[in-house]
């Protein structure tokens, strides 16, 4: 059994936030590593085997001295959750390609540093976990979240590479796959582009979708606690499967990205959603 310690990113809020309490809540000692630390203290509360250490995975620098001030109070460290990110909309040909960077930079290669400051470890004791919350978008597509989206798609390849170097090492790798989450998640996504200004020729698309998403969020209901229960399930069951879905429109769209082909997925998607897209499969797709 390896040591009940865990660091989980983003932990200030919604799903990190649920995370860190679920945790907290089996036993474990936490190291919640955030941007804002005194929100992360008030949000959190001050419990017993709880250290909040400051980090920005935008900022490549704040990532050592954060993982260096949770294994200083956690010693050797029993999981990792790879949990903080953040969104953007924008079409392929109209965005901020700055802000897109800066995504990539804290969904994907903070993640994937903060692993690699971790995992050495964890591969010496020969026992670990490492589980990053990444989306159900790592397995689907929505029309003006393609950026978003690519960052969940290198997560999940990254992340399965990873658990396969690791086979026979004794860590195991996870990736947790949540659909749409009652947090503030949506509301803090950036428009970029015209977008930003509610114009251009995609702005009734992104009407489309924000209404869509809205009708899904409200039918599903699913609570941030159980993305943090399968976070958890993950470090502590080794028959948890690699990919973990999370909701029951999670569940339902890796079913159907499983079953259909391309067309006639993109066709089923934009029904499941009320999104008003010419995507029909053609004749006998």
């Amino acid at each position: 059994m390896h040591p009940r310690t865990v660091i989980v990113t983003g932990a200030g809020r919604g799903i990190g936030r649920a995370c860190a309490e679920a945790f907290l809540d089996a036993g474990w000692s936490v190291a919640a590593a955030v941007r804002d630390v005194e929100a992360a203290r008030t949000a959190l509360g001050d419990r017993a085997g709880l250290t909040v250490v400051p980090i920005d995975l935008s900022e490549p620098a704040t990532i050592a001295p954060a993982i260096d001030a949770a294994t200083a109070a956690l010693g050797e460290v029993g999981c990792l959750v790879n949990n903080a990110g953040h969104a953007l909309m924008g079409a392929a040909d109209d965005t901020d390609f700055d802000a897109v960077r800066a995504m990539f930079q804290t969904n994907f290669f903070g993640a994937a540093e903060v692993t690699a400051h971790v995992l050495p470890g964890m591969r010496r004791r020969g026992s670990g976990t490492v589980v990053c919350v990444s989306s159900i978008g790592a397995r689907i597509v929505h029309p003006l979240l393609g950026y978003y989206h690519a960052t969940k798609f290198a997560m999940s390849a990254w992340a399965e590479a990873m658990r396969l170097e690791n086979a026979r090492s004794g860590v195991r790798v996870h990736v947790v796959e949540p659909g749409f989450i009652e947090t503030d998640f949506a509301q803090s996504t950036v428009r970029t582009g015209a977008l930003g200004d509610g114009a251009g020729p995609y702005a009734p698309l992104g009407g489309q979708l924000r209404d869509a998403f809205g009708r899904v969020r409200a039918r599903v209901r699913t609570e941030p606690q159980a993305v943090a229960a399968a976070v958890l399930a993950a470090a502590t069951d080794p028959a948890t499967p690699y990919r973990v879905p999370v909701g029951a429109d999670a569940v339902d769209m890796a079913a159907a990205r499983e079953r259909l082909g391309d067309d006639a997925f993109h066709a089923w998607l934009m029904q499941y959603e009320g999104i008003d897209l010419d995507v029909a499969p053609p004749p006998g797709g």
